[in-house]
Formats: C-alpha cells, structure tokens, sequence
C-alpha cells in the first residue's frame, strides 16, 4: 500500500493530520479509490497506535484518556520526518507544504 499512498502524498492530494493520520487534502480529489486506500491506512494506524497504548500499560481503563497523547505523538514523528514538499495538516485544519 506505501506505494501507493507515497505517489499521492508527492502529488499533493494526501496529506499528514496532526493527529497521525492521512487525509485527502482537497474533497474534489476524493475518488472511491483514494477514500479505500485512506480508510485502510488509517484503520491500520489506529490499530498500531492503540496497541502502542497499550504495550506502556495504558490498555484498561485509562486507554481513552490517552489515546488523543498517543495520536498526537505519532502525528508529529510522522510530519517531523515526511520529506520535503509533502502536505502537513496542523491543529486548526490548516494545511502548509513542508
């Protein structure tokens, strides 16, 4: 699937949420297509990210409260590391090219 999302994420139609996720920048861009690819990679992640919750010991009752901590993390280790001309979506929707 990286291929794939790495073609549109060099193109501009994708790019990275604050919250860790990938989103279609643009919703005329949207196609059935890229919402499949974009609704599988983000279930993926949150898949990955609540079980990094819950690999520290926060899978009980405290997991809700830190999952917000959790996608935030990974949201600014994924735009700290996306290269050069990719898309980056900050707290206030607001979208700038890195």
């Amino acid at each position: 699937r990286f291929p794939a999302l790495k073609t549109q994420l060099d193109l501009g139609t994708l790019g990275l949420t604050e919250d860790g996720d990938v989103a279609i920048r643009e919703p005329g861009d949207a196609t059935p297509d890229l919402n499949k690819l974009v609704r599988a990679e983000n279930r993926d992640r949150a898949v990955l990210y609540t079980g990094m919750a819950v690999a520290v010991g926060h899978g009980n009752d405290t997991l809700h409260q830190w999952l917000p901590y959790v996608d935030a993390s990974f949201g600014a280790e994924w735009q700290k590391q996306a290269p050069a001309g990719w898309w980056l979506r900050n707290e206030q929707n607001e979208w700038r090219r890195k």
